[in-house]
């Protein structure tokens, strides 16, 4: 995903979305994994591979976010090919729909709700 301008370079035609959620719940959904094949938190993993303490791991997340929402919404702003996706409150028709338009087989497809993190207890 963040290789999307040399996507873009290549594939100038291809669809290109931006999901996005507020950032704040973004953050916490993430607080609330696990790394990969383990049982340590997410956090853990990316304090220990970027050498912060592991309570600066969501500033470093609400950085990284920002960077690239800017950069995306720069790059892209005035593409055809280009939506900016909000899963929280968007109609997911207006997802639809831009799919469509390539794929018209998809203007059936319906949309749900799949991998909702559930809030970590304890």
């Amino acid at each position: 995903y963040k290789q999307f301008e040399y996507l873009h370079s290549w594939y100038p035609e291809a669809l290109f979305l931006l999901n996005t959620r507020d950032r704040e719940r973004w953050i916490k959904s993430r607080l609330a994994h696990e790394a990969p094949n383990s049982r340590v938190p997410l956090s853990a993993r990316y304090a220990e591979y970027l050498g912060l303490p592991e309570n600066e791991v969501p500033d470093f997340w609400r950085a990284e976010w920002d960077a690239h929402h800017a950069l995306v919404r720069r790059y892209l702003k005035n593409s055809h090919n280009f939506l900016e996706f909000d899963i929280e409150n968007d109609d997911p028709e207006a997802l639809r729909r831009f799919v469509a338009r390539r794929y018209p087989r998809c203007s059936a497809t319906p949309f749900g709700t799949y991998n909702r993190t559930r809030d970590r207890v304890g």
